[in-house]
């Protein structure tokens, strides 16, 4: 099972005024880190925009993928285009031409909102294990999620 899912769009469904910003991109990059660690399926996320280093330095299992100079839906097109059994392939998006490229392509589509509303239900249900060393980027994200709620 693999997950591609457009980062950008992903963040508008759930925080809109936070599209583009590095600190919503460090918070979803943590919840889904999260979820592909106890999924345990291959994880792409893709980011319209220039890379930013310090988020891939802590991605870890995730892969993270900046379009730079052209568009996320074009490199997202791309790696569907060279996935060989896309019967399991989700993309995570509310684009109209990519859900149509991608379905013809025989990828199935998810919505971003009910994904991470998905992702939150799944997390949800993990077991505590005991809390290790957070790096300082950890710190920094947690700081952020308790001074705004999630709507």
């Amino acid at each position: 099972m693999a997950y591609f899912i457009d980062g950008n769009n992903l963040i508008g469904a759930i925080k809109k005024e936070k599209v583009g910003k590095p600190e919503a991109r460090y918070w979803l990059a943590y919840y889904i880190k999260r979820f592909q660690k106890k999924r345990r399926s291959k994880v792409v996320l893709f980011f319209d925009g220039p890379v930013d280093y310090d988020l891939l330095s802590i991605s870890e299992n995730i892969e993270i993928i900046f379009s730079v100079e052209r568009e996320a839906d074009i490199l997202i097109k791309e790696r569907i285009n060279k996935m060989r059994y896309r019967k399991d392939l989700f993309v995570i998006t509310a684009d109209n031409d990519l859900i149509y490229y991608a379905k013809k392509k025989g990828a199935r589509i998810i919505n971003p909102y009910r994904f991470f509303n998905y992702v939150l239900l799944f997390l949800e249900n993990e077991t505590e294990k005991p809390c290790e060393k957070l790096t300082e980027d950890e710190v920094k994200l947690w700081e952020n999620l308790f001074k705004r709620k999630l709507k």
